[in-house]
């Protein structure tokens, strides 16, 4: 596993906040990162009231301080997207998404995520544009606790 992004593994469980155009919500955020040889396998669960939400799984590669994120989501996307590691964080951003014929509206347009690290606690904050949302917009938040 590189060094440049062994500060994301573990499993992360916490509160996220979530925004979507005229309306806010809270939910359990669980992302368990465990490394793979190389890569690090990524898990992502979202829960409401003990009610399943979302869920994404992929891939973190990478080779130096560049990194590709390789996802699967639940609603029926995938996506690569793309950036740079730093010390105790990570900044990707879409680079190509791919959807299902049947996904809901709006479609989402582009990705941008980003972790930062302050000792066992992960922040993880994702902008999202859509097709009806054309600018990147803050779309969730989370505080996620290194559980042991």
């Amino acid at each position: 596993m590189s060094k440049a992004c062994a500060f994301l593994a573990g499993h992360w469980k916490g509160m996220g906040k979530g925004y979507l155009p005229g309306r806010e919500f809270t939910y359990v955020d669980e992302l368990v990162i465990t490394p793979t040889g190389p890569l690090l396998e990524f898990v992502q669960r979202t829960c409401i009231d003990d009610k399943p939400m979302h869920k994404e799984t992929g891939y973190i590669r990478p080779s130096g301080s560049a990194v590709a994120f390789l996802v699967t989501h639940v609603t029926g996307m995938t996506e690569i997207s793309e950036g740079q590691a730093e010390p105790d964080a990570l900044t990707v951003t879409s680079h190509s998404l791919g959807r299902m014929e049947a996904s809901k509206e709006p479609k989402v347009t582009a990705i941008h995520r980003r972790f930062w690290r302050v000792g066992d606690i992960l922040n993880y904050e994702v902008k999202m544009s859509t097709s009806t949302t054309p600018t990147l917009t803050k779309h969730l938040t989370s505080q996620l606790q290194l559980l042991p």
